[in-house]
């Protein structure tokens, strides 16, 4: 089956295992259009009869994953910074070779033992500030335990990204997040981030590497 736009005058073959579902698409991308669905030997006959061969194709463009990688954070076992300015900073992910158009990051962190109820783990991705690359304040794509200048010197470059909320004193328990990279920064990804998460629990952070799992999904599209 062919699928037309008399209006935009683009046609577009519907898949056989997915033809009501291309249909559906079809007309969602040209709405309060003239569409109309052709059988394929009729379209082909259509074409001796009129313009139809200047009908031009239109590509399927569909979302793609590609596989999950680990992000390095370490150290894991971090003590509590008050003011927050004192945290552990990942392993910097550079997209300039991959150029993902966004990266789904999840993750998980671990208290430590009876942590402070109603205190809170801030989960933040920073940017280099140009192809050099320039690494804001601390920062300098290595893995490692960093203390910002200052909260206001941090306010500047962090992007937050989740907030965990510690609501219990319960003693090693794994709190998630999940966020979208690119929606930080205005819907476009960065040449080089990475995060910086820091917490003001009382008591240093889990100290077990396999307790704390940080993963990235990149997103790319595919033209089909």
């Amino acid at each position: 089956m062919i699928a037309i736009c008399h209006d935009c005058k683009h046609r577009h073959s519907l898949r056989s295992n997915n033809a009501g579902q291309d249909w559906v698409d079809w007309q969602a991308k040209h709405p309060s259009h003239a569409v109309e669905l052709l059988d394929d030997n009729y379209f082909t006959a259509l074409r001796k009869l009129w313009r139809a061969k200047d009908y031009g194709p239109n590509a399927n463009v569909n979302i793609a994953y590609a596989a999950s990688a680990t992000i390095t954070v370490s150290p894991e076992n971090v003590a509590s910074s008050s003011t927050f300015v004192a945290g552990v900073e990942s392993a910097v992910q550079d997209n300039t070779s991959n150029k993902y158009v966004d990266a789904l990051v999840g993750g998980t962190w671990t208290c430590g033992t009876t942590p402070t109820v109603n205190t809170q783990v801030l989960i933040y991705v920073f940017s280099v500030r140009d192809d050099a690359p320039t690494y804001p304040d601390v920062m300098d794509g290595t893995s490692s335990a960093e203390t910002l200048t200052s909260a206001g010197v941090g306010r500047g470059f962090l992007k937050l990204a989740a907030v965990l909320d510690v609501d219990s004193t319960t003693s090693n328990r794994a709190y998630d997040c999940l966020f979208s990279v690119a929606q930080l920064f205005g819907g476009v990804m960065p040449l080089k981030w990475g995060l910086f998460i820091t917490h003001n629990t009382g008591v240093n952070s889990n100290s077990t590497a396999g307790n704390h799992v940080w993963k990235m999904t990149g997103i790319t599209y595919a033209v089909a």
